[in-house]
């Protein structure tokens, strides 16, 4: 079972690191020339909670002991009170939960002896928010409904906000999703009318979840896109981790493993930097799911020991039934029964003492197979039965349909407040034009008495509620007529989408045989590796298909290999990139040329030789960096069409220029240069095209090429498989959210002269 990422709703948002310094240094400054009063007890709380969010925990919990020393010394509850929170706090973000909550219950029972609603309520809400890390959901449920019920009586709308948000965690954790749904939505609705981001971030994240485990996952991945843009613009990274780890998790249930890994690391990253243990747990876990999946069981299994490792730690009772589910099926896959045995058993009674449905679910089924692998088929069948009957509770229809009423019902919230306005404000005129009228009748009465002309009055308005009931009749015909030309008009609409839905399939289908036509031309992975051993291939299409390729050709101890980049992306790029491909090969083959700078100039020959056959004017063509290693003498050349080639030795990247003409139709063309390279030592290669270069990122600015070669220098001390993980995670966390802005091809070779 995926751990969900669940954005607990934090009351302030937590501010730039280096905002956090200034604040501290100038803290330091007032504490230097405060007395020993409450001001001072003030100030040190203050800095204590500033070392918390700056992770500095040791500085911070001296400032909250002497805090909490000075204020018992002068019986200043409320500062006593303060310092107790800001000490568990520090405890909470450590993952120290039994110090946390020690602290916690001693702050509540000063704010219930004071009498002070507002910090009872803080303190119910910030211990259910422990409880529901340690699984103890009944408790978390009681603490947090508490903190509700104070809060709407003090009429503060932020943190009525941030209860419902915490209550439908716990109501999604136990696998009651209408109540989370229900729960979600009641803080979306406060959220917008308070226009506070980060609890807007955090609550989408929490929806998506939401449909996700509905199975609606084009649902799921726009509301986790919405909150991963807001805590990009609010730069708060541990809330980027979570929403790249649920966009993840969705990948994964569609199949997209490439795109889940990539998630799964970007959310490593963030959580291991804001060095938060919980959440590394919870992405080492995914991690193993993913590889599990591929069925890399040796990468699964130890991903899964390193996320139990560390919720053992930190007392994760929740992440710790979910890993050993997982540890559990991954030991059947292995045929390791024992341990099986031991993980399921273990995962069993976490779930049931915390009655999480879904992971009993799990924990049932994996029983079931492993009695039927032991051949006690009976205790198969009873698991079995537990199994479906957890199974058909989350995912029953009635489910779906309380989850879509609460969508409905927030939606129609919105609409009635909106309706209600405008209810009010037609009554208020009725109202006015009643109080006009009344005066009328009056007046008319006093002066109309008689009986003949007050008859006449009658008559007169019979004749105009006639009138008025014909035009009403014939409005009714025409709304009629008028809706029976609408719903043709829809049918008409409905035939057209259908129609482009299947053109759009069509050219999609198109596309995906296109790009099967493509990979027919390029090497395969392990082609190259057994020709260059210590070396790597970083290939990203932009689209489906693509105007890079690489190329590579052997002859006895020779090897050419090539780095090409077509006029071009997508469709047209492919097209391109065949027939210049078809070039290469006949280069070699057909005319056995081996000299690169004469294969260049019988590849531009042939190129537009092709293009020639057209009756319109076709000016396509390549741009290429093309190397030719013979293993057997050592000897080495290069040539290139407008890309070059770099060469790092000695921690030092020499550029070696490119003919400044591409290979197609070009003014003044020259033949090829051929450059004969000879290095005494060890040296590394790359042959690269535009486009990682090029890729625009944060700012909307290129990376640019003088960025990419410090990149490659600051990586020459790591293996190539290592530089490759490194430049493709790059590459992924500089375009981030942005459009991948052309096809990516890098090739390095690292060759020791002999």
């Amino acid at each position: 079972m995926h751990r969900l990422h669940i954005a607990i709703f934090l009351l302030f948002f937590t501010p730039l690191l280096s905002a956090a310094n200034r604040q501290a240094d100038s803290l330091q400054a007032l504490i230097q020339r405060d007395k020993a009063d409450t001001l001072l007890v003030i100030h040190l709380n203050k800095l204590c909670s500033i070392y918390d969010e700056t992770s500095e925990f040791e500085a911070g919990m001296r400032c909250g002991e002497q805090a909490l020393a000075l204020a018992q010394k002068l019986n200043y509850q409320a500062g006593i009170a303060k310092a107790f929170m800001t000490i568990a706090f520090l405890f909470e973000d450590q993952t120290k939960y039994e110090e946390a909550l020690k602290n916690y219950f001693s702050a509540l029972a000063i704010w219930e002896k004071t009498k002070n609603k507002k910090g009872i309520a803080t303190l119910y809400n910030d211990i259910g928010n422990i409880f529901t890390d340690q699984g103890n959901y009944a408790g978390a449920l009681k603490m947090q409904n508490d903190a509700l019920k104070i809060r709407e009586e003090l009429n503060d709308r932020k943190a009525v906000s941030a209860s419902f948000n915490n209550i439908g965690n716990i109501y999604l954790y136990l696998g009651d999703y209408p109540l989370a749904l229900s729960n979600y939505f009641n803080s979306l609705k406060i959220k917008e009318e308070l226009q506070d981001k980060p609890g807007l971030a955090a609550t989408y994240d929490n929806i998506g979840i939401i449909y996700k485990s509905l199975g609606n996952y084009t649902e799921a991945l726009k509301n986790h896109y919405q909150s991963l843009r807001l805590k990009t613009e609010l730069k708060d990274k541990q809330g980027m981790a979570h929403s790249y780890g649920n966009i993840a998790n969705n990948f994964m249930h569609q199949k997209n493993y490439e795109g889940a890994l990539k998630m799964h690391r970007l959310a490593l990253n963030l959580d291991e930097e804001c060095k938060n243990k919980g959440s590394v747990s919870i992405d080492l876990d995914n991690l193993g799911e993913v590889y599990e999946d591929l069925e890399n069981y040796p990468e699964a299994l130890k991903y899964y020991l390193s996320a139990l490792k560390i919720k053992e730690e930190i007392g994760d009772r929740s992440g710790l039934a979910d890993c050993t589910n997982n540890l559990a099926s991954l030991s059947l896959k292995l045929h390791r029964l024992q341990d099986a045995e031991a993980y399921s058993a273990q995962a069993l009674l976490l779930n049931q003492k915390m009655h999480v449905k879904e992971g009993l679910e799990q924990s049932y089924q994996i029983r079931s197979a492993l009695d039927s692998a032991r051949g006690n088929f009976r205790g198969a069948l009873q698991n079995y039965r537990s199994y479906i009957l957890y199974r058909d509770s989350l995912a029953s229809e009635e489910t779906k349909k309380k989850s879509q009423h609460s969508a409905m019902q927030y939606e129609f919230d919105k609409k009635e407040i909106a309706t209600k306005a405008r209810q009010e404000n037609l009554d208020y005129q009725a109202r006015q034009e009643s109080k006009k009228q009344r005066i009328t009748i009056y007046s008319v009465a006093a002066i109309l008495f008689m009986v003949v002309v007050f008859s006449v009055f009658l008559y007169r308005r019979f004749l105009i509620t006639n009138s008025q009931k014909r035009i009403i009749e014939k409005q009714k015909d025409l709304v009629e007529v008028q809706k029976l030309s609408l719903e043709r008009q829809n049918i008409e609409v409905e035939f057209q989408k259908k129609i482009i839905e299947e053109k759009q399939l069509e050219i999609l289908d198109s596309i995906t045989y296109a790009k099967r036509l493509q990979d027919a031309i390029l090497p395969t992975y392990a082609s190259i590796n057994q020709q260059l051993p210590d070396s790597f291939l970083l290939y990203r299409p932009k689209d489906i298909v693509a105007g890079d390729f690489y190329w590579m050709h052997t002859h006895g101890n020779t090897v050419c290999i090539a780095a090409c980049d077509c006029t071009g992306h997508g469709v047209p790029g492919a097209l391109v990139s065949i027939v210049c491909s078809n070039a290469l090969n006949r280069a070699v083959n057909e005319f056995n040329l081996s000299d690169t700078g004469k294969i260049l100039d019988k590849v531009t020959e042939l190129v537009l030789e092709t293009f020639a056959k057209s009756e319109e004017e076709i000016s396509d063509g390549m741009d290429i960096s093309l190397l030719s290693i013979d293993r057997g003498t050592g000897r080495i050349q290069w040539s290139g069409a407008n890309n070059p080639l770099w060469i790092v030795k000695h921690n030092e990247l020499i550029e070696i220029k490119a003919d400044k003409q591409p290979i197609g139709k070009s003014e003044g063309r020259r033949p090829f240069s051929s450059h004969e390279l000879e290095f005494g030592n060890e040296v590394t290669l790359y042959l690269i095209t535009d486009g990682f270069a090029d890729q625009f990122g944060p700012t909307n600015k290129k990376l640019m090429k003088k960025k990419f070669k410090e990149l490659l220098l600051s990586i020459q001390d790591r293996t190539m498989e290592e530089q490759l993980k490194f430049l493709d995670e790059h590459h992924a966390t500089w375009k981030g959210s942005m459009e991948q802005t052309d096809d990516v091809t890098v090739i390095g070779i690292r060759i020791k002269q002999k």
